[in-house]
């Protein structure tokens, strides 16, 4: 649900952008400002995806707030109207930048080709529905990517933006916080919606903490707000309770393994988990991040878990200070 902005001083000429916007998809959210300062008002509690500023107008002119964005929020892109000419010095300021121009009166088609070109442009890493953000963000440090992640809280109807260089994590906004705060925010909400642009236009740290140590805060909060996070119990309540099944017949494979009496505490079959290995292999597909193999989980509790997928997939439960890489080892 991209969140648009447009400002423009004639009332007719916005309102008619708004409906032209609008007729593209339902799902876009309109913010409509009549002049740079109540952008920049709206641009602070909302996270936009997109905006569309004329040039000249009373109080804050669009090429104020153009620099403002650029400076603030160099992850939106912009769309200039005008009917004015833009001189020279400012017009290569403008093309440096590449924005694009629309110079009135224009068809709204040209403006809504253009709006549909820069938002799919927002999702070009692809998008996934209903996945646990802490599974993904994981997949994001491990496989060090580069990228602008767009969250939707689907219960709440709130967004965030998460940005990552090299795998670490820069900043984070949503509309009522801004660094550590919102991603812990974001961090807090599932089941989210995801869409990834292959991009980073921000370069500088705002967030000093690792991904870990927010994940488990983040984790932390949840707790204390009796609102427990989706973690191993919780992604096996999608089915019905049930005995385990069977032995594993990874069972023997593993029988050899060095300390294995007393620290291998089950090998058998459990069908609850196939819903969160199909989410992992959906966002590792997206992040090229090659065959899934095994998961490992770390309860908090006496146990951890190395999930294996397969039909149906085995879980291995074992005492938390037994070295994983030895199953890991003896599986691949």
């Amino acid at each position: 649900m991209p969140d648009i902005l447009v400002v423009e001083d004639d009332k007719s000429l916005q309102k008619s952008m708004q409906r032209g916007i609008e007729g593209l998809s339902p799902a876009y959210t309109i913010f409509a400002a009549n002049n740079g300062l109540e952008a920049v008002k709206l641009l602070e509690k909302n996270c936009i995806r997109l905006m569309i500023t004329d040039l000249i107008m009373p109080g804050m002119d669009g090429f104020e707030l153009v620099n403002h964005v650029w400076a603030n929020y160099p992850e939106v892109p912009v769309i200039i109207t005008t009917g004015h000419s833009i001189p020279d010095a400012k017009r290569k300021i403008l093309n440096k930048n590449s924005l694009d121009i629309l110079f009135k009166p224009f068809p709204m088609k040209d403006l809504q080709a253009i709006v549909k070109q820069l938002i799919e442009k927002q999702a070009n890493g692809g998008t996934l529905n209903n996945v646990s953000p802490a599974m993904f963000i994981q997949l994001i440090d491990m496989e060090r990517k580069t990228c602008t992640v767009r969250v939707r809280d689907t219960i709440n109807n709130k967004s965030g933006i998460l940005f990552f260089r090299n795998g670490k994590l820069l900043d984070a906004k949503t509309s009522e916080s801004q660094g550590k705060q919102a991603s812990l925010e974001i961090f807090s909400w599932e089941p989210i919606r995801i869409s990834i642009e292959n991009d980073c236009a921000r370069d500088k740290f705002n967030i000093k903490q690792t991904l870990n140590a927010l994940l488990l805060e983040a984790s932390r909060i949840k707790d204390e707000k009796g609102s427990s996070p989706q973690s191993v119990t919780s992604w096996k309540t999608t089915e019905p309770i049930i005995p385990k099944q069977k032995k594993s017949d990874l069972s023997h494979k593993l029988s050899t393994l060095p300390g294995l009496d007393g620290n291998i505490h089950s090998i058998e079959t459990d069908t609850a988990w196939e819903e969160m290995i199909s989410q992992i292999k959906q966002a590792g597909d997206l992040l090229n991040t090659g065959k899934l193999k095994a998961i490992g989980i770390l309860t908090g509790a006496n146990e951890d878990l190395v999930i294996v997928p397969g039909n149906p997939p085995t879980v291995i439960e074992m005492a938390v200070e037994y070295p994983k890489e030895n199953i890991y080892n003896r599986l691949y």
